[in-house]
């Protein structure tokens, strides 16, 4: 039995808003950690977006390092690291040379190749040919050979495929290197893995939705997605990054997984349970896949209120979660009313006032300009245009005064 480890998109370094989430993506890592240990895994893969930003603050980078070198328990088990597209390739691999000794292999280019190295235990990794890696266990006659396919920018691929016009090109590029590796170096004596945080899409018509914050990203650089179809059958298992929910694209005996994001991260995510996944292959190389809950990090919740008052009472039986909150009302929701919603929770990301509906809006006349009304009223019509509220009366009479004029006449 070999038992693999597989996880991506623990985004360190993300805000939100104001808010760090550096504390629960500690606790978050030492479960996945503490898990890897207790299912004995023999191999862990990070497929991506390690980081949240090219540049990341010091503290997720010594957290990073740290907890790479826990999962390798001390450099006995081999882990597995690709860049994603929130990553800077040049910061994954910058530190390879020191990191192998302990079995850490962190590839962030599409084409890198690795030195050999043997762990204490006797564990072997190796590297035949640009972008794929092979390791023998130490306990086990079984090899497992991955190709790695980290996230290429736009720019890079350009180089590679030397066309305007990627639209066309980029997946044939890709599928045409898979293959090219598979043919030559998998056979079914191996575990054989694809480890990908390009964007991928079952052969279904059937749409994924990605992360708010990975829009900009859904076609690389006005490239196609990748697809099912494009993975070489010798392929066991497909370890993917970049989609924030756990999702298995392939309903055969060759799972491609998402495995999702360690912590939620925007308050649109449908799914908010959060997994890592753990592939099992017996001794006939049979594959199981089992889906590990975490259950560290906070919840992030959405709520819209009728008042103020309903406001503060759900807020305070909800003081652990991260909140966005509407609050209905049709008048402005004065500066009162702010601090003490903001004030009864320590973790409000948001305080949006509801909208009002369509039907208060044209009993109120908001869609009408009428020009020959006076300043005020047309002052007001205008911020309930834009705010979709009221202006309560100091507002209006700070106006008054800002303008320059009494606000008796402007009436």
């Amino acid at each position: 039995m070999i038992k693999i480890l597989h996880t991506s998109d623990w985004h360190l370094g993300k805000k939100l808003n104001q808010f760090s989430r550096h504390e629960e993506q500690e606790q978050v890592l030492q479960e996945i950690v503490e898990k890897a240990n207790e299912k004995e895994v023999d191999l862990v893969i990070i497929a991506g977006d390690i980081f949240d930003a090219y540049n990341p603050p010091n503290e997720s980078i010594e957290l990073f390092y740290r907890k790479c070198y826990e999962l390798s328990k001390n450099g006995l088990r081999p882990v597995v690291v690709i860049a994603g597209n929130h990553d800077s390739a040049e910061k994954i691999e910058a530190p390879e040379a020191l990191a192998s000794v302990s079995g850490i292999t962190f590839q962030g280019f599409p084409d890198s190749k690795i030195k050999p190295t043997t762990l204490r235990n006797g564990t072997k990794i190796s590297c035949t040919h640009p972008g794929l890696i092979k390791i023998q266990l130490h306990n086990n006659s079984v090899p497992i050979k991955l190709i790695l396919s980290p996230y290429a920018s736009q720019a890079r691929l350009q180089q590679k495929i030397k066309s305007e016009d990627l639209k066309f090109e980029f997946r044939k590029v890709i599928r045409t290197s898979w293959h090219a590796i598979a043919e030559k170096h998998l056979d079914r004596q191996s575990i054989n893995i694809l480890v990908t945080h390009y964007f991928m899409l079952s052969d279904s018509a059937k749409q994924i939705e990605e992360p708010l914050d990975e829009k900009q990203t859904l076609y690389l650089g006005g490239a196609e997605p990748i697809y099912v179809a494009d993975i070489p059958d010798a392929i066991d298992y497909t370890a993917l990054g970049h989609i924030h929910s756990f999702q298995n694209l392939n309903t055969k005996d060759k799972p491609v997984i998402y495995s999702g994001s360690i912590l939620n991260y925007n308050f649109h995510e449908t799914n908010p349970t959060k997994y890592i996944s753990l592939v099992e292959f017996d001794d006939a190389q049979k594959t199981t896949i089992k889906k590990i809950e975490l259950k560290s990090g906070k919840k992030l919740k959405k709520k819209t209120c009728n008042s103020v008052l309903d406001s503060l009472s759900w807020l305070e039986k909800n003081q652990e979660s991260f909140v966005e909150l509407s609050v209905a009302t049709d008048n402005y929701l004065s500066a009162e009313d702010k601090l003490k919603i903001m004030k009864s929770h320590p973790r409000i990301v948001s305080l949006i006032p509801k909208p009002i509906s369509e039907d208060k809006k044209e009993e109120k006349g908001i869609n009408k300009i009428d020009e020959t009304k006076g300043v005020l009223s047309l002052f007001k019509d205008f911020f309930e245009r834009k705010t979709r509220q009221t202006p309560d009366e100091s507002l209006i009479q700070l106006f008054g005064e800002i303008a320059s004029e009494n606000y008796e006449n402007l009436q």
